[in-house]
């Protein structure tokens, strides 16, 4: 099945981008007290649901 970033909203397959999430891990390690900014071409829904599920995945690590 091929993925598609904005079929999330509708329970498609999603994959997020591995390599964003370890540079995102770096620099929060780097930089503890930052803020990061996730943004999106899509809708609010969308850029919610991303950084929900980024947040959950980071969480874990």
């Amino acid at each position: 099945t091929e993925t598609h970033p904005y079929g999330v909203l509708r329970g498609q397959p999603f994959r997020l981008n591995e390599s964003l999430i370890e540079y995102i891990k770096a620099f929060r390690g780097k930089y503890p007290a930052s803020l990061v900014i996730i943004w999106s071409g899509g809708s609010v829904e969308y850029a919610q649901h991303t950084a929900d599920q980024l947040a959950a995945q980071i969480i874990e690590d």
